[in-house]
């Protein structure tokens, strides 16, 4: 992620290029979207911190039919914080001069953190998506589920199902398969997805995370 989605001072001209293309062509765009990991210059004020779904924002104000994918949904931080009333779940409320790019930041504010702002763009915009890769907090690599984690992702998606249905049909299961062999969790990851949505109150949700979803990414189109 050595470049921003909006207005790079390195790659802006392509960058738009690219997306005008993605938009006339119905070309569904992926994207890294966590403040670490996928980095060109680690360290200090490193360049995870340019995958901040604000520039993404900025971008969809100008291109707001762009069939786009934000990967890892922002990332662990948001998802696994502890939920507290304060937490906004109107997507007018979630503002970009809450977002915050720290990891200690975003995993004490629900309101800072990549995720509350992809959620918005996922239920502001038709063709946005994010997918749940890499999202292994709650999950152990001896098969078992952290259970503090666990019930703060449970609570965190069933609260936004129900302030925005819609965002029920914008979350896909994914994996990022490499980085999960890293920490030994490559080979529980999924059947731990699945027993996590087995739970009742993800019935009518469950076929949707896992495929119907990503089918809808993958089946949409820019025109309006």
């Amino acid at each position: 992620m050595g470049y921003k989605a909006f207005e790079d001072h390195n790659y802006g001209k392509e960058i738009e290029e690219l997306v005008k293309f993605s938009v006339a062509e119905n070309v569904p765009l992926f994207t890294h979207c966590n403040n670490k990991g996928f980095e060109a210059r680690p360290g200090k004020g490193h360049s995870g911190y340019n995958s901040n779904p604000v520039y993404w924002e900025q971008l969809l104000e100008k291109y707001n039919n762009l069939i786009l994918c934000l990967g890892h949904a922002g990332g662990t931080e948001g998802w696994f914080s502890n939920n507290k009333p304060e937490d906004y779940v109107k997507p007018d409320d979630i503002v970009a001069g809450n977002i915050e790019d720290e990891k200690e930041k975003q995993e004490k504010n629900w309101n800072a953190s990549y995720a509350s702002m992809v959620y918005k763009l996922c239920v502001k915009y038709k063709n946005v998506y994010c997918d749940a890769s890499y999202l292994d907090d709650m999950i152990n690599s001896d098969n078992t589920f952290d259970p503090g984690a666990r019930n703060n992702f449970k609570t965190r998606l069933l609260k936004l199902f129900s302030a925005k249905p819609e965002f029920a049909r914008k979350i896909i299961y994914g994996s990022d398969w490499h980085m999960l062999f890293q920490e030994a969790k490559n080979a529980v990851y999924l059947e731990k997805y699945v027993e996590f949505f087995s739970d009742d109150e993800f019935d009518k949700h469950r076929d949707n995370f896992f495929f119907n979803n990503a089918n809808l990414f993958l089946a949409a189109k820019s025109e309006n």
